[in-house]
């Protein structure tokens, strides 16, 4: 697949949003047939342009996430007399 369209990145932001959005679902906000989502959806993974689907999970039920803070102190030259 060369480029998407615009209805390629109407769907492609609607499986951000929710990776295991129902066809019938995503077909209904995108305002076309469940045959068009699934083939479309067929076609960006066969071109990979979809990698894969994801589940998100929400950090607390997560036992391996992982938190961080990191501080960065920046100096710069100092002028010379």
């Amino acid at each position: 697949m060369d480029q998407l369209d615009e209805l390629d990145r109407r769907l492609l932001a609607l499986l951000r949003g929710d990776g295991r959005a129902p066809v019938a679902e995503l077909a209904r906000r995108l305002g076309v047939a469940r045959a068009t989502v699934t083939g479309r959806i067929d076609r960006l993974v066969a071109s990979g342009i979809i990698i894969g689907f994801s589940v998100r999970v929400r950090d607390e039920l997560d036992p391996l996430a992982i938190h961080a803070v990191s501080f960065i102190e920046v100096e710069g030259a100092r002028p010379t007399t």
